[in-house]
């Protein structure tokens, strides 16, 4: 369990605006910094598996994906076709 300290939701939340801004292109690399910075405040490999969902996550809503769960699927499967599991129901 993460222990939510007042210094791990400031450098939580630097980190977000790193990636934010580096996802927008203002931040150049700024984006590259996240999982060490994270790494100071807790274990690295929980650091990896909170900030790389981060990262993807925002890369695919950046590229115009969204949450509705037809367009989703669609994105994240594109060799399925016209086999969805929609269209198995």
């Amino acid at each position: 369990m993460i222990e939510l300290t007042p210094i791990f939701i400031v450098v939580a939340a630097a980190v977000a605006f790193l990636v934010g801004l580096s996802k927008g292109g203002l931040g150049g690399a700024a984006g590259a910094l996240a999982t060490p910075l994270m790494a100071l405040v807790m274990p690295a490999e929980k650091v990896i598996g909170l900030v790389l969902p981060w990262r993807y996550n925002l890369a695919y809503f950046a590229a115009g994906g969204s949450v509705l769960p037809e367009v989703f699927f669609r994105d994240a499967f594109p060799d399925v076709g016209s086999r969805t599991w929609l269209s198995m129901q």
